[in-house]
């Protein structure tokens, strides 16, 4: 299911999920619209997705329409995409976008980060004394 987000509805969905979607098109754009579909079903399980219709919006949220937006809980916040035909090249974007640069490696998140299919970095911090303090340095790296 395709949530339509209104400016009204906007803040309430970016809080629904630590990860959420959303298409931005203008109301007759049709190809658009049914290349962001398409992505919405083949990744349904993964992220809430929504659609947004007005350009005002868009502007607002600095985003170049038609063009998509990954609305995060973690590092930046947000990213933005602009949206193709190519499924593949999007939900490998969204996979890569919707994971967070630093996470605590656990056995349930191995097969998501290997089937990635991009250079990691890991580093083994046994101690949780310190993991806080390289976490904080490793994210600045990326800023």
């Amino acid at each position: 299911m395709i949530s339509t987000i209104t400016a009204d509805s906007l803040e309430d969905f970016k809080n629904a999920n630590d990860v959420v979607v959303v298409g931005y098109f203008a109301p007759d754009d049709k190809a658009s619209y049914k290349a962001f579909t398409s992505l919405a079903n083949s990744m349904r399980d993964d992220y809430p997705f929504g659609v947004v219709e007005d350009d005002a919006l868009a502007k607002a949220e600095k985003i170049n329409i038609p063009g998509v937006a990954v609305y995060k809980t973690f590092d930046e916040g947000k990213n933005f995409f602009e949206l193709t035909p190519d499924i593949h090249t999007m939900s490998t974007f969204l996979k890569n976008a919707g994971r967070p640069l630093v996470v605590e490696f656990l056995p349930e998140l191995h097969d998501d980060y290997i089937n990635v299919r991009e250079k990691l970095f890991h580093r083994d911090f046994r101690t949780s004394d310190r993991s806080e303090e390289h976490t904080s340095e490793l994210q600045s790296h990326h800023d």
